[in-house]
């Protein structure tokens, strides 16, 4: 009820409208954070997990309160209550409170309720929904998660089998999408594991011993298989598309997909080439060529970067056209791509667009995007 009201005053053109809408939205959100803080107490109380049935609710409860929490466009607030909760909660321009939701509200739920619970039936729709949004989250901000566990990727790639339906009408259809999911999620674990011994580097605890070599020569190695499966992926899934105007007309999973290789494939080079002298450096045992496969030349970057920001350009119109035509693919799910985009565009044009595909996603309502655009400009566009 709070999204569809939030919706409802975004397309709304009269502004008292859009102010009764935008506290309708504020009121039923309220409704469901006390009713889910309800719910969470009373399980706290029985000291034993809800039932399945309430433990779906809860996980799809704090999806959407994510996602309203990242939508309420601050310029429909009304009073100075709605501003406050808007500033304060809702539309953090920081990118702060987004980021809390998602790693300790709709992530740390899910894993709290185990693969058990999303196994099948709404558990199981819930899992495929929010596995998109963990995986981008991890690689947006360089941090684990669960989904590399051991029960996660089984139940990830136990699930997926074209057409299957188990006879609780939960037929599920595979898409090229959700094995590169998988190859996302092991690429961030590498770029934490590879953090951790740069790290070392920097405190300079760790020089040129053979277990630093050792580690650096492995962390290496598996950045050449996760290539490797980056590259099968290609082949298999996306090879019949020669330019971005023919993948344009693509089906929203597979632009998405292709979207998303784009973006990792950049972010998997981007493990090493930062430092590229230390990597190099640090393998003199051998090993290193690898390292050389891995890392992607400009030319390659670029064509990456091109990719992303035609695609997502594409996406983003036909999502806020809407109609026959227009595409259902959330203009969240494009903040990873455009900030790995936005690092390596390396000329005014290129990153004049990022800015106006993100302000694009901006006036969708999700002033996260801010954060992106303030983190380039602050950070990476300051220092190259």
């Amino acid at each position: 009820m709070a999204l569809g009201a939030v919706y409802e005053a975004g397309l709304g053109r009269d502004a008292a409208l859009r102010r009764r809408q935008t506290v309708t939205a504020l009121g039923h959100y309220t409704q469901a954070i006390v009713r889910l803080q309800t719910a969470i107490q009373d399980g706290w109380r029985r000291s034993k997990a809800p039932p399945l049935a309430q433990q779906t609710s809860i996980l799809w409860t704090t999806l959407f309160l994510g996602l309203f929490e990242v939508g309420l466009p601050v310029r429909h607030s009304p009073g100075a209550l709605c501003r406050w909760l808007t500033l304060q909660l809702i539309n953090d321009a920081s990118g702060d409170g987004w980021r809390q939701h998602m790693v300790h509200g709709t992530a740390e739920a899910l894993r709290a309720a185990g693969p058990g619970a999303c196994a099948r039936g709404p558990g199981r729709a819930f899992f495929a929904q929010a596995r998109v949004f963990e995986a981008c989250r991890t690689i947006l901000f360089n941090e684990p998660t669960f989904l590399t566990d051991g029960a996660w990727a089984d139940l990830a790639r136990g699930m997926w089998t074209a057409g299957r339906d188990d006879g609780d009408g939960d037929g599920d259809e595979w898409h090229p999408l959700d094995s590169l999911l998988d190859v996302m999620v092991m690429c961030s674990r590498l770029r934490v594991r590879a953090g951790t011994l740069m790290d070392g580097w920097d405190a300079g605890g760790g020089g040129d011993d053979d277990d630093d070599a050792d580690e650096a020569r492995a962390v290496c190695a598996d950045g050449e298989g996760l290539c490797e499966a980056l590259r099968c992926w290609r082949e298999a899934y996306a090879a019949d598309s020669t330019d971005d105007d023919t993948a344009i007309r693509d089906d929203d999973s597979t632009l998405l997909a292709r979207v998303f290789y784009a973006a990792t494939r950049i972010y998997l080079s981007g493990i090493f080439d930062y430092r590229r002298a230390e990597w190099t450096r640090r393998l003199h045992g051998g090993g290193g060529g690898g390292l050389m496969t891995v890392m992607l030349a400009r030319d390659e970057v670029d064509a990456h970067v091109e990719t992303i920001l035609t695609l997502t350009g594409a996406a983003l119109k036909g999502s806020s056209e809407g109609g026959r035509d227009g595409r259902g693919l959330s203009p969240v799910l494009f903040l990873f791509p455009l900030r790995v985009a936005g690092a390596r565009a390396a000329d005014k044009r290129r990153r004049a667009r990022v800015v106006e595909l993100l302000g694009r996603i901006r006036g969708e309502g999700f002033v996260v995007a801010a954060a992106i655009e303030g983190d380039l400009r602050g950070g990476v566009w300051r220092r190259g």
